[in-house]
């Protein structure tokens, strides 16, 4: 009964063993498993710091990429007296330039010729108010010696073109080189001195005549024109010479803007007159 009992003992005790083994198999692996959830779980929590730091540095460099992407799209720098000096010197520029038409179109309207044509001293001149808008004046004398006091005879003709009313013909006799006749007021009358570019002029010797041609004028609009009427010579002037030079200063006035205004055409024919 004894060695049975014994190896009852003996069996229990190594079955006892065996079960603790398995138990401490068993605690090993579970703090195993834990400790491998403690290692990822700092891994983790690792990771996300890592993560966290590196979006933290990150963004101060974006935020300070973009001032400097701010700083290379700087407006750019306007100087406003600079531009306006140039406005205005191009309107100086263009002020000129239209000063300059103006003058080449006024320097086209006072040019005129004059002719000797089958014993007659022809006056021709057109006058440009637009393209295909023009007014022709062609006004003729004897080509002779004429007296104080008489009658010069004139003769006219007329091709308006234009939407323009003429108002009459007007005529003076024109002096260069002497002194004009009559009182002491005219005596002090002073012969105006010429632009640049204009012809001289003489000083009025003579009574302004204005013709209206036998009712004909005023010349309306797209009107032509044919007549003669005269013009008589003052009693006192000086004879023409190599220094005494005469013209016959006709105007013809056409209205203008205003209204009720008149611009007048000038054109000078030249006579001569002896004693």
């Amino acid at each position: 009964m004894s060695s049975s009992e014994d190896e009852r003992k003996k069996r229990s005790d190594s079955e006892s063993e065996e079960e603790s083994e398995e138990v401490e198999s068993e605690e090993e692996e579970t703090s195993e498993e834990e400790s491998e959830e403690e290692t990822s779980e700092e891994e983790s929590t690792s990771s996300d710091k890592t993560s966290s730091s590196a979006s933290a540095k990150a963004t101060p460099r974006s935020a300070t990429t973009t001032p400097r992407a701010e700083a290379k799209k700087e407006p750019e720098i306007y100087n406003p007296p600079k531009t306006k000096a140039k406005e205005d010197n191009g309107d100086k520029k263009n002020g000129k330039a239209d000063k300059k038409k103006k003058s080449k179109k006024s320097k086209k309207n006072d040019e005129q010729s004059v002719v000797v044509i089958d014993g007659r001293t022809v006056l021709k001149k057109t006058y440009e108010l637009a393209k295909d808008k023009v007014i022709e004046f062609t006004v003729s004398i004897e080509n002779r010696n004429y007296k104080p006091e008489e009658k010069v005879e004139l003769k006219f003709e007329i091709k308006n073109q234009t939407s323009k009313t003429m108002k009459s013909i007007k005529c003076v006799v024109e002096t260069k080189g002497a002194k004009p006749e009559g009182d002491s007021k005219d005596k002090k009358k002073k012969q105006k001195k010429p632009k640049k570019g204009e012809a001289e002029r003489g000083v009025p010797t003579g009574t302004e005549d204005e013709f209206y041609c036998g009712a004909r004028f005023p010349l309306d609009k797209y009107t032509d024109f044919k007549g003669t009427d005269s013009y008589r010579l003052p009693k006192k002037i000086d004879k023409s010479s190599g220094t005494v030079k005469h013209e016959l200063h006709l105007s013809f006035p056409i209205r203008s803007r205003p209204i009720n205004s008149w611009k007048n055409i000038d054109a000078w024919l030249p006579i001569e007159i002896g004693n």
